[in-house]
């Protein structure tokens, strides 16, 4: 099987999770270090180290605070809020952040913001000292989606179901593409140096459909 190696991983400095216009529950994050993704017969990330995030070390996320309740290790989000990571050099033993570019959530949407049109959550990330900020993310009875640095959004071919079902995804940035995985299907394939030449056209999407 082919793979592609992490000679251009990604720097991941900092993660958050996300709500528009929701309530979402989230497990908690696991960042690390993947060395490789298998796009043939079954796409799988190969892992090399990971760390779990606490959510009130972590995160700063209080017990006391109105919008964000901790129960057990789950965080529960409520409305329009993003809540960032307070670790932008998160270390893995004797690696650097350079090595992050593996990012696992378990997460799922509990509520529709009061019937509003729109409305989804999501994991958040920031790559590189510049910052550039990623969104992948679940549209309730809709699709995965995928929020570039250039305001692109790009979809699954695969649709999901509606709230209240749990999801893992997961995120291995390797060789600059950025592979978006859905309970362990590769979902999404995005390509970010065609992105910077191409626009619209340069982010493919895997036409699996067993998300």
């Amino acid at each position: 099987a082919t793979t592609t190696n992490a000679n251009t991983n990604a720097n991941i400095s900092q993660v958050g999770i996300r709500t528009y216009n929701s309530g979402a529950q989230f497990e908690p994050i696991q960042m690390g270090s993947a060395s490789s993704v298998d796009y043939y017969d079954i796409p799988a990330p190969t892992i090399v180290s990971n760390k779990t995030l606490d959510y009130n070390k972590s995160f700063g996320i209080s017990d006391n605070r109105f919008e964000l309740l901790q129960n057990g290790k789950v965080a529960v989000v409520k409305g329009n809020e993003t809540i960032w990571s307070n670790i932008t050099d998160i270390t893995q033993g004797n690696n650097s952040k350079n090595n992050i570019n593996y990012i696992e959530a378990r997460f799922r949407v509990v509520g529709d913001g009061d019937n509003k049109t729109d409305n989804h959550a999501g994991i958040v990330w920031n790559e590189g000292d510049e910052g550039k900020s990623y969104y992948a993310f679940i549209r309730p009875d809709g699709g995965l989606y995928l929020a570039t640095p250039l305001g692109q959004e790009l979809v699954s071919a695969s649709k999901v179901s509606g709230r209240g079902e749990w999801y893992t995804l997961k995120v291995v940035d390797v060789n600059g593409t950025v592979n978006v995985f859905l309970n362990d299907v590769l979902q999404i394939v995005s390509p970010k140096s065609l992105a910077k030449n191409n626009g619209d056209n340069a982010t493919t999407a895997n036409a699996n459909t067993n998300a």
